[in-house]
């Protein structure tokens, strides 16, 4: 008789169990996934930011070096004057880049993140169904012979 009782609890209760774990670590996943992909557009925007500011910079830099070799006399339409400029613009511009590009790295790691935690999450609850669907089979398997031996006087 305790055998069908445990059977009648594991083809019952367990099952709905096993799948109600399932389904949190899944949402779980989910939401390590979200947290990812908001990590990953705040990378890119810290990197648009930060490459913003180096133009910037870049931009007062010359403006400043401009001023300073005018106010000296200095031609800054030619020579080495234009050259420096030149030279601080392409070097202010290849910061930006890689600011840009450091910051389109880190996101990617976060977009591969949340591609994990969200395929994690589908295994997760793939394995709570299997579960669910062992224990349904084991319950109504001691079931089975339980009522077997009740019915036989064992």
């Amino acid at each position: 008789m305790g055998g069908m009782i445990t059977g009648m609890y594991g083809a019952a209760v367990k099952p709905g169990q096993d799948m109600a774990e399932a389904s949190a670590q899944q949402q779980m996943a989910e939401y390590q996934a979200q947290a990812y992909t908001a990590s990953a557009a705040d990378a890119r925007a810290r990197g648009g930011q930060t490459a913003a500011a180096l133009q910037a910079k870049g931009a007062a830099t010359i403006g400043a070096a401009k001023t300073a070799f005018g106010s000296s006399g200095v031609d800054t339409q030619s020579g080495s004057a234009l050259e420096a400029m030149r030279d601080t613009r392409m070097f202010s511009e290849l910061d930006a880049q890689t600011a840009k590009n450091n910051a389109a790295r880190e996101a990617w790691g976060y977009d591969v993140k949340a591609t994990s935690a969200s395929a994690q999450g589908m295994v997760d609850l793939a394995k709570g169904q299997v579960k669910a669907n062992d224990d349904l089979m084991s319950g109504l398997g001691q079931t089975w012979n339980g009522m077997a031996m009740f019915a036989g006087g064992g």
